[in-house]
């Protein structure tokens, strides 16, 4: 017999419990690439630097721009559809500069992190090299509330999904009672 006192109600727990399970795992999935950002900005915070990005081309699309440029101690070339990563002062001075077609040519005071190997491969992902001055002075214990808020949505809809498949794991299995134990305990 399973631990449940109505084992019919055992599959409509479990589905609602995975269900529910679903919905976090699909919420912490959007916490993903902010957390892998600030995982990358809070790990090498002492091996960044003070430089300035040049912008070389900008394309205004439809549905979103894309500008390039390149770190001008390093040379290195950087391509984005996120000009808020490297461009501080708001929406509306990037509106500004964009406006007044000043954005080319135009050099942004950035903090860079000159590091190879592992975080680039990252970079490319989820561009966090090169960012801001307001982005990189953003407090520390916002990026770990916001790490912590996604890990546990994501350990929450692991637990919960744990739950919901012991829910129906037990519900499913036979019922091993005999006839007569059953009609004993009448």
């Amino acid at each position: 017999m399973t631990r449940f006192a109505n084992a019919t109600k055992a599959p409509t727990r479990a589905t609602a419990v995975v269900g529910c399970a679903l919905v976090l795992l699909t919420a912490s999935l959007l916490f993903v690439p902010m957390n892998l950002r600030d995982v990358g900005i809070l790990l090498n915070r002492d091996d960044y630097v003070r430089d300035e990005f040049e912008v070389d081309y900008f394309s205004q699309g439809r549905k979103s721009n894309t500008f390039g440029g390149h770190v001008v101690s390093s040379g290195e070339s950087l391509s984005t559809y996120d000009e808020g990563i490297i461009i501080s002062g708001g929406l509306a001075r990037r509106q500004q500069l964009i406006e007044d077609k000043l954005l080319v040519g135009h050099r942004f005071p950035v903090w860079y992190l000159p590091a190879t190997g592992f975080w680039r491969f990252v970079d490319k992902i989820n561009q966090f090299r090169v960012i801001s001055p307001d982005e990189f002075e953003s407090s520390t214990e916002g990026r770990l509330v916001w790490l912590g808020t996604g890990v546990a949505f994501w350990v929450t809809g692991i637990l919960l999904m744990r739950w919901g498949v012991t829910i129906a794991r037990e519900a499913s299995k036979p019922n091993t009672t005999s006839k007569r134990a059953r009609a004993n305990r009448r």
